[in-house]
């Protein structure tokens, strides 16, 4: 776990005070929490062995899992619907998102707490694999002459 219930908080006081006065409770501020700190996981793991982060996440790391709680928050109490976007939210949302692109992609290397590079993990178990990585996808989204299957698509490989 990289942050807590007193650490958000700490960091955020209209956060404590809605504690305070009642109108959010510590399990659903685990929730976020618990939600923001998945989706880092899912992405930095791709890279990294998270498993390592435990005892000392790097800085940035936990940067961003504030963030991603900001916007788990923020989404809860405005109830977002794709109809009713929240301009400001959605572009935290895409900005944290691009963020732990780079980081899973390699674009952005992560730093400890000395500012040295943090070694990237040489296991590959969390890649899905599939045995029709050769044959083109069913499940595209282009057009329709696009959406035919491949004759060969069923057999092994």
């Amino acid at each position: 776990m990289y942050i807590t219930v007193d650490n958000v908080k700490q960091r955020y006081p209209a956060l404590a005070e809605q504690f305070e006065r009642g109108t959010v409770t510590a399990g659903r501020i685990e929730r976020w929490i618990s939600d923001a700190e998945s989706l880092v996981n899912a992405f930095v793991s791709h890279k990294y062995d998270i498993s390592k982060f435990a005892t000392n996440p790097p800085p940035f790391i936990i940067n961003l899992v504030y963030t991603a709680f900001l916007y788990y928050w923020q989404a809860d109490i405005y109830k977002m619907s794709a109809s009713d976007e929240v301009p400001w939210l959605v572009a935290i949302y895409d900005r944290l998102l691009s963020l732990l692109r780079e980081v899973r992609d390699g674009v952005l290397p992560l730093l400890d707490a000395e500012n040295a590079a943090i070694q990237v993990s040489l296991d590959t178990l969390d890649a899905i694999r599939s045995n029709q990585e050769g044959n083109r996808q069913i499940f595209t989204m282009g057009s329709p002459e696009e959406q035919a299957v491949d004759a060969n698509y069923d057999r092994e490989v």
